[in-house]
């Protein structure tokens, strides 16, 4: 959510302003460092905020529109799970090549509204990036359940997911810490990604180009997976996961 959608629901909802761009000042002092980083994520063209109030939305601003976009994607995402869903439940063919046809297309439109968002945010570590990339993802997962989808196209895909993945993991390490829920399954994400395609075409992660630093090598992929499993492993011990049934027992 962007700065000035947050700012709108804290006051309607709250009757707490954060403040526009004229009123919050950034600075870089001491422990005030991981603050800064954090709000850097909200800005757009450089260091400034966008525009923002408490009384009215403005639909022109790029962020409106990226959230919108988002919004409307998110429909589609939701619309074609449910509609490959109930063809898998049916157990029939008729109309699956449109519904996979339709994920495709999604995959593609959720990974060009991440390069257009870099663009009219003027921020490639933008917060609204986030949800680009997830979705990019989650709808990735649901071409690979194609079961005509030939071997070619699927090891292209999951280098796609393998992009979008590595930039949304350092993206969500930033904005939300690295003992978040969401960070664990980007990191599973990243892990199964990996894996595949050194299994498959191990050829094509070297010729991936990403920030950071990773040596175009088996062995560097190769450890980065590992550490990605074994990331998702340390989170989830964080989390409990029999809480319904510890809540159960106390009644």
């Amino acid at each position: 959510m962007s700065h000035a959608s947050r700012r709108r629901h804290l006051w309607d909802q709250h009757r707490f302003d954060i403040g526009g761009a004229d009123q919050i000042t950034v600075t870089a002092r001491g422990d005030e460092e991981a603050d800064l980083s954090w709000r850097k994520m909200e800005m757009i063209h450089g260091n400034t905020l966008p525009p923002s109030s408490i009384h009215h939305v403005d639909e022109s601003s790029v962020t409106y529109r990226m959230e919108s976009s988002i919004h409307g994607l998110e429909e589609l995402y939701v619309e074609s799970s449910e509609s490959m869903a109930q063809l898998i439940q049916a157990n029939t063919s008729s109309g699956t090549e449109t519904v996979w046809a339709h994920l495709q297309a999604l995959e593609l439109s959720c990974l060009e509204l991440y390069m257009e968002g870099q663009e009219q945010l003027g921020n490639d570590r933008h917060l609204l990036l986030i949800p680009c990339l997830r979705l990019h993802l989650d709808a990735s997962d649901l071409v690979l359940k194609d079961p005509n989808l030939l071997g070619k196209f699927r090891i292209k895909l999951l280098c796609r997911m393998v992009s979008s993945a590595y930039k949304l993991l350092d993206l969500q390490r930033s904005f939300l810490g690295k003992d978040h829920f969401d960070v664990a399954r980007t990191c599973l994400d990243l892990a199964q990604a990996i894996e595949e395609v050194l299994g498959r075409a191990p050829k094509q992660l070297t010729q991936l180009e990403l920030e950071g630093g990773i040596k175009k090598t088996f062995e560097a992929w190769s450890a980065l997976e590992h550490a990605c499993r074994k990331d998702y492993e340390r989170i989830q011990a964080m989390y409990p996961h029999d809480a319904e049934q510890y809540i159960s027992s106390r009644k």
